[in-house]
């Protein structure tokens, strides 16, 4: 199956290679504009969303604060007026009536639902509520529209609501047998409990959101009261899953938290808000699906002026595709007698476009093909003139070499053995420097290159200085580039060792730390002065004439040509005091340019 799937796609890419350039110019400006318009389109639905999740967001969020302040208001206008209703002289009488008292004045029953229709704020979102004092005599208020309880479901419902509340917590907002009630036990100054009370909650009571848009409304919001109860639901599903969500919260102090939740096939953005009074959970949630409705309805229209795009698309590049086309038939047969050798034939274009003016290009460039064939013939005579100069160039460093070793065996023949010595230190600086000039060496043949300097500075100096090597044997097959340590040695005579006394001291040493190879020289000589040694590395031409005791070309140099080869990795580090010496080391990573 992948077998011929790679061969249908070779064949595919086969077709188009070879299809005609009308054909190809076609499909590529419709493939152009179609991605194009598809790209922009794309990209906009998404910036487009994001934006109007991001407004939808906030404008929840600024729903929900207004909202979650009128449920609070709401909440403690009926706590309070619960409670200022048990101080009315009727109740208050209730609730001190004996077990006999209040079988006797029956009548007094109307005392509840007086006082419940006298407050608005009770009135209007009670659907009953029922007054059970110490007597065990239970009064009760209905609305007109609803069912009046048995005696007996009376007493069970306050018997099941009597267990939710205590004289530690007296007041609780809660949910029995799908319906939510407010309970309040109602317990003297003195703590004595003198009875029960509750109302059975409209739904309305939980409504806070107004917004006005299709996406959110109140059949989407959640209430949770502060003990964690759901009080107000439309999908019990859905509220079961945002309320263990919000249990997983770990900042558990928070005013407004919202997150993207995935649930039914669909994306939701749930919103929750804390009310600053009650500490009740005020949540919205909205559909992504829903909020992008209108948005799709516009890309939907988008897709009709693509397709009226792509027609005129497809006319204009036919009309263009034959233009370009015959343009390109005579191109084709002007190249055709180029390559034939008939570099007089000229190109007539059809018209003057940029594909006409390549015809003319071509033109141009058979005549200088011509020219060039001439130029070719010159710069082969002229090839061969400097093969024969480079053979004579070879010939001239042989005949210096032959020259220095008579000169040594003539000294040796005299006795003079220093003079003998330093023309064969000569000759073999001169070997290096022609055969390892710009390339790599090993460390041992730089420190053999370094010996042979010296051995020829010594016969200038004599014995007015010492040296020391210290080369680690672990380094010495290591490839650097040639020529690195002489510039250093060579101002450590011309600018650092005293040569007029006789205890200079020059130190050379190579080898191995943490994956660099560290050469160092070292002198005993006059140092270098701190404010020269700030841009030793960048010297200025003012600052070389001021300070005589050290030139840093030859320094800057080396660095800039390591730090080309080996980059960052690559360090130049320098220690001087003046009176007492300089050391500069070159800190070369192993493995770098050239290895």
């Amino acid at each position: 199956m992948q077998r011929n799937l790679e061969l249908y796609l070779k064949l595919c890419r086969k077709r188009i290679r070879d299809m005609k350039l009308r054909t190809k110019i076609r499909l590529f400006l419709f493939a152009a504009t179609v991605g194009t318009v598809l790209g922009i389109g794309l990209y906009s639905y998404h910036i487009a969303s994001q934006e109007l999740f991001k407004n939808s967001r906030d404008a929840v969020i600024g729903m929900l604060k207004q909202g979650s302040v009128n449920l609070d208001d709401r909440i403690s206008a009926f706590q309070d007026t619960s409670y200022r209703i048990l101080q009315t002289s009727n109740i208050a009488r209730l609730l001190d009536y004996t077990a006999e008292e209040a079988e006797r004045y029956r009548i007094v029953n109307e005392g509840l639902p007086t006082a419940i229709s006298q407050q608005s704020s009770l009135a209007g979102y009670t659907r009953y509520a029922l007054l059970r004092p110490a007597s065990g005599k239970v009064y009760d208020y209905y609305k007109y529209d609803q069912r009046r309880l048995s005696a007996q479901e009376q007493n069970e419902l306050l018997d099941a609501l009597d267990e939710q509340v205590s004289r530690v917590s007296p007041v609780n907002w809660t949910v029995y047998d799908g319906q939510v009630y407010f309970v309040r036990q109602i317990i003297t100054p003195d703590l004595k409990e003198k009875g029960i009370i509750c109302f059975a909650i409209e739904p309305e009571f939980f409504d806070f959101i107004d917004a006005g848009v299709d996406y959110l409304d109140d059949e989407h919001t959640i209430v949770i009261s502060r003990k964690g109860n759901l009080l107000e639901f439309h999908d019990e599903a859905m509220a079961k899953s945002i309320l263990a969500d919000l249990s997983q919260v770990q900042d558990k102090h928070y005013f407004v938290y919202y997150y993207m939740k995935e649930a039914e096939g669909d994306t939701y953005t749930v919103t929750t808000i804390r009310t600053p009074g009650n500490e009740w959970q005020a949540t919205a949630y909205f559909s992504h699906a829903v909020l992008l409705r209108g948005i799709r309805r516009i890309y939907l229209g988008m897709l009709l002026v693509v397709a009226i795009v792509v027609a005129i698309v497809l006319l204009v590049t036919s009309l263009i595709s034959r233009t370009i086309t015959s343009n390109v038939l005579l191109i084709e047969e002007g190249m055709k007698s180029y390559e034939e050798g008939h570099f007089e034939y000229r190109i007539r274009p059809a018209s003057y476009d940029e594909v006409g003016l390549l015809g003319l290009q071509l033109n141009h460039m058979a005549v200088k093909i011509d020219e060039l064939i001439r130029l070719l013939q010159l710069e082969d005579e002229e090839k061969k003139k400097k093969e024969i100069e480079v053979l004579q160039a070879q010939i001239n460093p042989h005949f210096l070499y032959n020259t220095l070793g008579s000169l040594k065996w003539a000294a040796f023949q005299t006795g003079q053995k220093g003079l003998a010595d330093s023309l064969d230190a000569l000759i073999s600086l001169l070997r290096f420097t022609i055969k390892k000039a710009g390339g790599m060496v090993t460390v041992a043949e730089e420190i053999d290159y370094i010996k042979n300097y010296i051995a020829i500075e010594q016969m200038r100096y004599g014995d007015r200085f010492i040296i020391e090597y210290e080369i680690d044997e672990e380094a010495k097959d290591i490839p650097i580039p040639g020529f690195v340590l002489q510039p250093l040695v060579e101002n450590s005579f011309l600018h650092g060792l005293d040569m007029a006394g006789d205890d200079g001291c020059l130190f050379i040493g190579c080898y191995l730390e943490k994956g660099y190879l560290l050469m160092s020289v070292e002198d005993n000589g006059a140092g270098i002065p701190p404010e020269k040694l700030e841009n030793l590395l960048t010297p200025d031409e003012e600052q070389e004439k001021k300070y005589k005791g050290f030139s840093s070309i030859g320094l800057k140099i080396v660095n800039k040509r390591l730090r080309e080869l080996y980059g960052p990795g690559y360090s130049t580090i320098v220690e001087s005091t003046v009176g007492e010496g300089t050391k500069i080391t070159l800190k070369i990573p192993i493995g770098g340019a050239g290895q």
